[in-house]
């Protein structure tokens, strides 16, 4: 079987996993924010080594491209393409809703497709949203209009708040990993449509991902030649004129 390792580190519950095929070897979280230092990398070195786990056992590295933290995506994203160098190991990529979106679905046990929305705060009084039909049972996952992710931000809606009510389908589960931010703007949603529910889901740890990325679909789900994904564009500030 071929090994994954998995790196997550676009939310506030940073984490990793190691897969053997649909297999989860380990899993890993860190504490709080995606640290901006280089400290985590000596962390999941130590976590390899106690599971006598070399790179060049790993075929290859799938990282979560956000939306989230730029610090956290742009560091992970360097790491395992450096850790990839060596030995040419593929490097690939998925959005981190998604894996937010199939933890939650694996959670429900249901055999029948689910709709799940997960929304965030994108800052500048906008939010993203995306919303998936997810089939864990075959290992499934498509967006709202059927069609495979790309894992780019053309999946991805931004959109100031009051254009949510039209842009969230009237039936799904909403979460989100900013619940704090997201809740209070999505809650009225819900009051007035009782087939879309609010779900409380903390960001999880990988251990569902292997069967999502390792199953029949697997090659399909992830997205080569991965990019972090950014709903705004860069904001540069001009230097001032100097003074005459």
């Amino acid at each position: 079987m071929a090994r994954t390792l998995v790196l997550e580190r676009s939310s506030h519950s940073p984490c990793a996993a190691l897969f053997d095929g649909e297999t989860r070897i380990f899993s890993h979280a860190w504490d709080g924010n995606p640290a901006r230092s280089p400290g985590w990398l000596p962390e999941l070195a130590d976590v390899l080594a106690s599971h006598r786990v070399e790179l060049a056992s790993i075929a290859r590295f799938v990282c979560g491209l956000g939306p989230g933290s730029f610090s956290g995506i742009r560091a992970t994203l360097a790491a395992i393409q450096g850790m990839a160098l060596p030995g040419r190991t593929r490097v690939q990529g998925i959005a981190s809703p998604a894996i937010l979106a199939w933890a939650y679905a694996v959670t429900r046990q249901d055999t029948v497709d689910q709709t799940v929305t997960v929304v965030g705060d994108a800052r500048r009084n906008r939010y993203w949203c995306v919303t998936y039909r997810i089939n864990p049972a075959q290992k499934r996952i498509r967006l709202y209009d059927g069609s495979m992710p790309t894992q780019t931000a053309h999946d991805f809606s931004l959109i100031p708040a009051d254009a949510l009510e039209t842009e969230i389908p009237s039936d799904t589960t909403i979460i989100s990993p900013e619940e704090e931010t997201v809740f209070p703007m999505v809650e009225p949603l819900c009051a007035t449509n009782a087939n879309r529910r609010l779900s409380a889901f903390p960001s999880p740890l990988l251990d569902t991902l292997g069967a999502l990325i390792g199953g029949p679909e697997g090659e399909l789900i992830v997205r080569d030649e991965p990019s972090p994904i950014y709903l705004h564009p860069a904001v540069a500030t001009p230097p001032p004129f100097p003074a005459r």
